[in-house]
């Protein structure tokens, strides 16, 4: 009987032991099982991903993105950019007797349409009405304005634009627009775009600044000037080319890149690609300049299409005294 119950004993440990084993390889098959279908899962996931181009980086970049924003990091940026928050002003001043000019209206408009920028115009040229209006507009501006947009086409010389009545020096404009005689724009973002010749070979002695040949120096010509950007179609010395059927090539290529803008790029770099722009393009014949025929020192048939080394055309001049970035 002693050894029937050592023999059961023995035949109970080794069926449990085998009990034991097979319900442990079933529990470990079934946990690849658990792993493989996890791994198809995720293969799966993976595949979908890539098939929609989102790498392991772009989804990390998303993350940080989407992160909040400290309280310091927000502050921060809020003092490297412009508040935008209030209302946005423009104002167009065009001689409507230049070729082109309608085609140049439409599409500053059309800029200031895109951007949320009020629109008013003055079509005067004579040096008395033209600043008695520009005067009543700079008066109508308040401390609700966050920004300025000022469009100035017209023939001009160096310095200077043409009227009917003689020459305006640019920098009488510009003066009314400063800290002194604008408080309601100090430490807001101005931006002036001239298209207008500026000159037949000579360039200013000062080339930041936009004065005549005997002009004072820079510091003396804009005494209380900050956060200006001035961008003007071509730099001292050159003549500024425009189509009688098209208008104007900077005001062209400015409304091609302003219209596809998604808001990450700040004006200056924004002009940046204008001016890359401008230096790529292969003008047709047919185009004319903002400085009248009679200004010219040769006539206008000689000028022909535009070489490296002509005096129609070439890159922009930009003069930024912005303090801060400006994001339309």
């Amino acid at each position: 009987m002693e050894e029937e119950g050592i023999t059961s004993l023995l035949s109970y440990q080794v069926n449990f032991k085998m009990d034991y084993s097979l319900e442990k390889m079933t529990d470990d098959y079934s946990r690849l099982v658990l792993l493989k279908k996890r791994s198809v899962l995720l293969h799966a996931k993976r595949d979908l991903l890539l098939s929609r181009g989102i790498t392991k980086e772009r989804r990390l970049h998303r993350l940080v993105e989407q992160k909040p924003k400290t309280q310091n990091e927000t502050a921060r940026e809020s003092k490297d950019r412009y508040a935008l928050g209030g209302k946005r002003m423009s104002l167009i001043v065009c001689d409507t007797s230049r070729d082109g000019s309608t085609h140049d209206i439409e599409r500053v408009k059309l800029f200031c349409i895109q951007n949320g920028f009020s629109c008013d115009m003055t079509t005067q040229l004579s040096r008395e009405k033209l600043l008695e209006d520009v005067k009543q507009f700079r008066d109508s501006l308040n401390e609700k304005v966050s920004c300025l947009t000022i469009f100035i086409m017209a023939h001009g010389t160096l310095g200077h634009i043409n009227m009917r009545d003689g020459k305006l020096e640019l920098s009488t404009i510009f003066e009314m627009f400063d800290n002194r005689h604008c408080p309601a724009l100090r430490g807001k973002p101005k931006l002036f775009v001239i298209q207008a010749c500026r000159g037949v070979g000579k360039c200013a002695k000062y080339p930041d600044s936009d004065g005549s040949e005997v002009s004072a120096p820079p510091h003396h010509l804009w005494p209380v000037e900050s956060d200006f950007l001035f961008v003007y179609a071509v730099c001292p010395g050159k003549l500024a080319m425009c189509y009688p059927d098209t208008g104007s090539p900077l005001l062209e290529e400015m409304n091609n890149i302003f219209s596809q803008s998604t808001g990450s790029m700040g004006m200056f770099d924004l002009f940046t690609v204008v001016n890359s722009r401008l230096l790529k393009r292969e003008e047709r014949a047919g185009f004319k300049t903002d400085r009248l025929p009679e200004q010219l020192s040769r006539p206008p048939a000689q000028i022909g299409r535009r070489e490296p080394t002509t005096i129609v055309g070439g890159p922009l001049h930009m003069v930024d005294s912005l303090t801060k970035k400006w994001y339309l």
